[in-house]
């Protein structure tokens, strides 16, 4: 499967809000956005990633991938489903046992995933669990291909001011924005949403942007480190939306 590397999207005349995790709290996702004047007639939305699990209005936050102003890179949460998929997908003429795939399916479904099934309907204990996976894994198609449709890795943006800003879910590879336009796949280097050793170092700046847009990792405050914004300030557990407007 091939995912989108960088989406480049062109200077608007209103504001572009990028906004932190909002892990399917759709309500008071849209309430702090209105509270900071948002107009979908003239603005736009980038969210960092971790649209779903957690919350309890996932599909309301998968559906604001169709409106013309809103847009999101991929987080850890959306690459889960996509990698056991993948997974499942290369072993599936291998001997029928329990295999990454399936364990990639456990882990996203620990970790939030859980909404996207009604566990009454699944028997996980050892003698059915093999069956209910490969249920799962039957109705799970459509969501991987409008995650790896709709979410790119990095979204790439000129603001107001003519500046170049640039979003990923968890870290830019080597501070080096023009990683994203070498790389192979998402697939070959995860570590654009999953890495959080770059929060230890509070002064490199990502070089090939003027500020990068981050997730990921819950913060007190909306916290900037070099010309790194981190915006995930736990939505889910605070109520508190991270929101940077350009």
């Amino acid at each position: 499967m091939k995912l989108q590397n960088k989406l480049s999207l062109p200077k608007i005349n209103g504001k572009t809000f990028v906004v932190g995790d909002v892990h399917g709290e759709f309500g008071k996702f849209m309430d702090a956005l209105i509270a900071k004047g948002f107009n979908d007639k003239t603005d736009r939305v980038i969210a960092v990633g971790d649209i779903i699990d957690r919350g309890e209005h996932n599909n309301l936050m998968l559906d604001l991938l169709d409106f013309d102003w809103f847009f999101s890179v991929m987080g850890n949460h959306e690459f889960m489903p996509i990698e056991a998929w993948v997974e499942r997908e290369n072993e599936i003429n291998t001997e029928h046992q329990l295999k990454t795939g399936h364990l990639l399916l456990a882990r996203w479904l620990k970790n939030g995933g859980d909404w996207f099934i009604d566990r009454s309907e699944y028997d996980f204990s050892p003698e059915g669990v093999m069956d209910s996976f490969d249920r799962i894994f039957l109705k799970l198609e459509p969501l991987v291909k409008k995650l790896s449709e709709k979410m790119p890795m990095s979204i790439e943006f000129e603001s107001r001011l003519d500046q170049k800003i640039g979003v990923v879910h968890a870290a830019v590879p080597n501070y080096d924005w023009s990683y994203f336009d070498n790389c192979e796949s998402l697939f070959e280097d995860s570590f654009a949403v999953w890495d959080r050793q770059q929060l230890e170092d509070p002064i490199t700046d990502v070089k090939g942007v003027d500020f990068v847009c981050h997730g990921h990792t819950p913060m007190k405050s909306v916290t900037m480190l070099g010309n790194r914004i981190y915006l995930d300030i736990g939505l889910h557990f605070s109520g508190r939306v991270g929101i940077k407007v350009f």
